[in-house]
């Protein structure tokens, strides 16, 4: 399948989702924890066997998104300021965020809290 350039696809790791953004030859720009780095790898390289889906990740414009993807080719990646999440909506203009970041902080906040109430009710 071909995708129009711009487009910000995932695919789904088990756990998380990897995004990255297909440019005007159908690769994929991806910031990619295993390289370390942002890559330009063919669609079948980030996909990896999975199946991408679109993600709702866009903008108006789609050659600026690209020119920033290109031009961030070989930049650091960070888990909490710079993974792949981060990276889409940099380039597309968007609130730099993760949203898998923040439900995973969350989450953890939640056990840790359930153990302290469950540790606080033996105590009692």
């Amino acid at each position: 399948m071909t995708y129009t350039p711009g487009t910000v696809l995932k695919i789904y790791c088990g756990t998380f989702f990897h995004y990255g953004i297909v440019d005007y030859f159908g690769r994929v720009i991806h910031n990619s924890k295993k390289n370390k780095n942002v890559v330009v790898e063919t669609l079948s390289k980030f996909c990896e066997g999975k199946k991408p889906s679109i993600s709702k990740i866009t903008s108006e414009n789609t050659a600026l998104a690209i020119e920033k993807a290109t031009k961030s080719i070989g930049a650091k990646y960070d888990l909490f300021s710079a993974n792949c999440e981060h990276f889409v909506r940099f380039c597309h203009g968007k609130k730099i965020e993760s949203h898998q970041i923040q439900i995973a902080v969350i989450a953890g906040v939640c056990i840790v809290s359930a153990v302290i109430y469950k540790k606080m009710q033996k105590v009692s």
